[in-house]
């Protein structure tokens, strides 16, 4: 049986939602500072911008005039730096922590 909240309106299982906006403000920090610390070459953010449009490494490549491995090379490289899983969660990743589009870096347009 579900416990009550003390004004006896319902289950007491939104009690958990308490602590969540001290851990978002504390993730927010965390991921403030982290941006902060974040610093990118123009190289790098230009691939940020390639894999958020859903770029192979292949046309990466060929769009900045490297080869599709140094392309996959300097996205490990992303990877790691931003805390990334896997190299299509770069783009998130970045605009999880900075709150900037990653469609929008470097857009010479």
């Amino acid at each position: 049986m579900a416990s009550m909240c003390e004004d006896g309106t319902g289950p007491a299982a939104g009690r958990w939602y308490e602590g969540v906006d001290t851990l978002k403000e504390s993730t927010l920090a965390r991921n403030a500072e982290t941006a902060a610390a974040i610093v990118l070459s123009r190289r790098q953010s230009q691939l940020i911008r390639l894999i958020a449009e859903g770029r192979s490494s292949t046309e990466i490549g060929i769009e900045l005039g490297i080869s599709g491995r140094t392309a996959r090379m300097h996205a490990d490289v992303l990877r790691t730096k931003l805390g990334a899983v896997k190299r299509s969660h770069i783009p998130a990743r970045f605009h999880e922590l900075t709150g900037i589009n990653p469609l929008t870096l470097l857009d010479d347009n």
